[in-house]
């Protein structure tokens, strides 16, 4: 069970996803006065789009935390009678690019490197990472953060999806012409397949 997430480090500008002049462009702002609010907006979408999808659309390090592993019930080998491992993986809920690392804490709280493990991708969907043990280490904390699992998701600023990138400026586009939390006296109607839509085909499964 996930118990937490920390982002690392990013490893590209936020700019390098959507530069300001794309974003000038879709505003169609020809000036340079608002540079530094436009570039801000940018990150502030970007931001958005990682809140709605479930995991960082930039490249970014990130560790998830787990206080406990998942697996099916308690069984019994059929050879010898001996207990077969149970509760031995995890479930990483991203675009994973690449698993790092993969730590368990021991009993002086310290995160201690564990490698005994294979992976698999998520059959159903291209966001998840199924992480099962082969042997569980014997000196786990007694504290909640048991497992600790690094990884790289996201994805590269070559490889941004149009549609993430479509999404992101109508956001950008939304902010900029609306600078106050609460707006007075105007009709207002959201787009069809506007940012939500485009966004959904990279969202998160619920069974992830």
């Amino acid at each position: 069970m996930i118990i937490g997430k920390r982002i690392v480090s990013v490893s590209n500008a936020d700019t390098d996803y959507i530069s300001v002049a794309e974003a000038k462009t879709h505003l169609r702002v020809t000036t340079s006065a608002d540079d530094t609010y436009i570039s801000n907006l940018i990150s502030a979408a970007l931001d958005m789009a990682s809140h709605y999808v479930g995991y960082e659309v930039r490249e970014s390090v990130c560790r998830y935390g787990f206080g406990e592993l998942v697996g099916q019930p308690a069984t019994v080998n059929p050879l010898n009678g001996s207990p077969l491992l149970v509760g031995n993986y995890c479930r990483i809920p991203a675009r994973v690019i690449s698993l790092d690392a993969f730590y368990y804490v021991n009993e002086n709280n310290a995160l201690t490197a564990f490698t005994d493990y294979i992976t698999e991708p998520e059959p159903l969907s291209n966001f998840g990472l199924d992480l099962y043990l082969n042997s569980t280490p014997s000196n786990l904390t007694d504290a909640q953060s048991k497992y600790i699992a690094e990884v790289t998701e996201g994805f590269e600023p070559s490889g941004f999806p149009d549609s993430v990138k479509m999404a992101c400026l109508l956001m950008v586009a939304q902010y900029y012409d609306n600078r106050q939390n609460i707006i007075v006296g105007v009709s207002a109607t959201e787009m069809p397949y506007g940012s939500d839509f485009l966004l959904n085909k990279y969202k998160l499964s619920t069974f992830a």
